[in-house]
């Protein structure tokens, strides 16, 4: 419900027992009262997207044990109360992501003091994914995101740096998603513990390079998204182990060229985007003609693989 609405009390709803589903995106609310929900025990969703709220009371979401999503993003909050995800602890979400989505670390708050890590120990112990995408983040621990979770989204923050067990914990997790991000370079072993990798979005960020084994033993990774970034150069045996990549994306970068014997580690065919790079026209460019010559079909966008001096 869109209404251009400043205030949601509980009175507005009191009469709606029954309700499973509550949304008012895009409105003007300002705040939420702390009994807003105290009838409404068969709330399943709530969402407030695109509104105004700087801050939520703690007791606002105790004891709504039907709560399955809650979409809080586009708010100005600038911090959430430990206490305030507590009562859904006993929460049963076995497969679908769980999409609360807080701007946090704004205000020029330090990493030190990012309520980030201090909330996610009381996310419902079968939560296997978190949405935090568009925010302001630009820091945290490896002790951060549980261990199950099965999808990670942080496109679209304030990544510049991460530290190598930055993801340690995530052993199972087969989605992760940090496009949109300041990323300028990542250690080697970065990814070493995700070997459950399957979809990783590294695009539109600034990456200039990447360190030849920082896929090593990701053996299960079907999906590599790297476009957008400003990698002029790509180690032969980057893919070594991704023997069953079936999407690889390299467009919109300053590759001039790729290395002999880059796509020899597939088993089968995959599709491509190598579109919109300063691809050199000498002898380097033998290789990836010869492959384009080839696998034409799979080099998606086919007509903007080019060279300055010849066509492809």
């Amino acid at each position: 419900m869109t209404t251009g609405m400043t205030r949601l009390g509980s009175i507005t709803i009191q009469y709606c027992p029954h309700l499973t589903k509550l949304i008012f995106n895009f409105n003007r609310l300002k705040s939420l009262s702390d009994s807003l929900f105290s009838s409404l025990q068969k709330l399943r969703t709530f969402q407030v997207k695109g509104n105004v709220i700087s801050h939520l009371l703690r007791q606002l979401l105790k004891n709504l044990l039907s709560l399955r999503a809650v979409d809080l993003s586009q708010n100005i909050l600038t911090g959430v109360d430990g206490e305030l995800l507590s009562g859904l602890s006993q929460l049963d979400i076995p497969t679908i992501v769980y999409t609360i989505v807080f701007f946090v670390c704004v205000c020029g708050l330090q990493p030190d003091q990012c309520p980030l890590a201090r909330h996610f120990p009381l996310l419902p112990e079968k939560l296997d994914g978190l949405n935090l995408c568009s925010n302001l983040i630009s820091n945290f621990s490896s002790e951060t995101f549980p261990s199950r979770f099965e999808e990670l989204d942080l496109k679209g923050n304030r990544l510049v740096q991460l530290l190598p067990d930055s993801f340690g914990r995530l052993t199972s997790l087969p989605h992760l998603f940090l496009s949109m991000n300041q990323l300028i370079d990542l250690p080697e072993d970065f990814f070493g513990n995700l070997t459950a990798l399957q979809n990783l979005d590294l695009s539109e960020n600034q990456l200039t390079s990447l360190p030849r084994t920082i896929f090593q033993d990701l053996t299960k990774i079907k999906i590599v998204h790297l476009q957008n970034n400003n990698l002029s150069f790509l180690e032969a045996k980057l893919f070594e182990d991704q023997a069953f990549l079936e999407k690889l994306y390299l467009s919109e970068n300053d590759l001039q060229t790729l290395p002999q014997g880059f796509f020899d580690a597939f088993f089968h065919e995959n599709v491509m985007r190598i579109r919109r790079n300063d691809w050199s026209c000498d002898c380097h460019m033998l290789y990836l003609y010869d492959y384009v010559a080839g696998q034409g079909q799979l080099v998606e966008d086919i007509s903007n693989v080019y060279c300055t001096a010849l066509g492809l």
